[in-house]
């Protein structure tokens, strides 16, 4: 007998539309017994269903195993524990299990990888059960529900954690049954979120000391605790706090400017513009670019570039009549700058930016004294003049 915490309203009302619902997802966060409640419904489904095969699987076969049929003492193997045992069935592993309605058998698979849809394939499934099943590769999870296409009670139950919002799962798959079920046409799909209050295995007490090791204001926070689907996921961003690692810099004088660009896949792409200070003593970001999603509009690569590239343009006042004109960023056309070292011409230096002047300096044999930041709009020598060798230039940028 499993000893179960109590249930809440919720969680029943989820385990009671299980038994007319053909697809049930229980996402949310961490230790929210999602795992727990879909095994019960799975189990309670085994024993009057109709077919006689039917599937347990998890990112890994070990997976599988370990939160579906073991769960620490809750799954299948306990709660049929005198009439099941496990065996291989046409070459697949499985659990061989005598239920209400004669001898069942569950295959268990992992669906980790693309290929991994080949272990279930010629099985004709009665219902399946996918634990983390947004982890799982996606042409699993369609092999997983196309199997069960021919069942006499179609039975899909996947427990998820959250995921960016343009992850495949939501895309592919749950936001169009969102949309038929706010149309009313979707009476068989049953979803619920649940969060670790939803927990009754948890005492107040140790909930409270728990949550207390969290910052609240943190994306882990908000993804493994309140289950939401966060846009941004990886160490960077859960190890960035604005509030420490940010400094307010006034009037700096920049020496080189660096931009870091992640494009994002199901996540948002993001910009930043950072400009460094004489010997790098500080590192001040100058500006940001955030888009959240590019897939559902098309962005390209080449796309977020230009729009990057117009949002740096855009912040020096000097260009913003130019980009104005000619909406978009001002051609840009390579110019030969010189490689003589013994001095002589002086370089055209209109336009251009610190690092890219000082290049060009230099590359001709001169020094370089420079003032303000942006791009250079006054030069001494003038830019065509002779200018002996180890000649001093004086750049203004604005």
């Amino acid at each position: 007998m499993i000893n179960y915490a109590p249930f809440n309203t919720k969680q029943v009302n989820y385990f009671r539309r299980t038994l007319r619902c053909w697809l049930n997802v229980a996402e949310g966060g961490k230790r929210a017994g999602k795992n727990i409640l879909n095994i019960l419904a799975f189990a309670e489904n085994l024993e009057t269903h109709p077919d006689k095969i039917h599937l347990a699987a998890g990112v890994t076969k070990a997976t599988a195993k370990m939160n579906i049929l073991d769960s620490n003492g809750f799954g299948l193997e306990h709660y049929f524990k005198g009439r099941c045992r496990t065996g291989t069935y046409n070459g697949v592993d499985c659990l061989h299990i005598m239920t209400r309605r004669g001898n069942k058998v569950v295959l268990y698979a992992g669906g980790k990888d693309s290929d991994d849809y080949r272990s279930i394939k010629g099985f004709s499934l009665g219902s399946v059960y996918v634990t983390e099943a947004n982890e799982c590769h996606q042409t699993f999870i369609q092999e997983c529900m196309d199997r069960t296409l021919a069942s006499k009670d179609r039975k899909i139950f996947f427990d998820i954690n959250p995921k960016p919002p343009r992850h495949w799962f939501y895309t592919d798959l749950l936001d169009f049954q969102d949309k038929l079920l706010e149309q009313g046409n979707n009476p068989g799909y049953n979803y619920e979120h649940f969060t670790i209050w939803d927990n009754m295995s948890i005492s107040d007490e140790q909930l409270k000391a728990a949550l207390a090791t969290y910052d609240k204001t943190s994306l882990w926070y908000q993804a493994d605790i309140l289950g939401k689907r966060t846009a941004a996921t990886g160490r960077i961003y859960l190890a960035w706090d604005k509030n420490n690692m940010t400094t307010k810099v006034s009037q700096p004088r920049y020496t080189q400017f660096s931009i870091g660009v992640d494009i994002g896949g199901t996540d948002a792409t993001v910009a930043t513009l950072v400009g460094f200070t004489h010997q790098y003593g500080k590192a001040v970001v100058v500006d940001g670019y955030y888009h959240k999603q590019g897939k559902a509009e098309g962005m390209t690569h080449q796309q977020y570039a230009k729009e990057i590239v117009d949002r740096i343009w855009a912040l020096d006042p000097e260009w913003g009549t130019t980009l104005k004109e000619r909406s978009g960023v001002p051609a840009m056309a390579p110019q030969y700058i010189g490689t003589r070292k013994d001095g002589g011409i002086v370089p055209d230096l209109n336009g251009m930016g610190l690092m890219d002047a000082i290049y060009a300096i230099e590359n001709n044999g001169f020094k370089c004294v420079y003032e303000g930041i942006g791009h250079v709009t006054r030069q001494s020598p003038a830019a065509g003049t002779r200018h002996g060798k180890g000649g001093t230039i004086h750049i203004t940028l604005k």
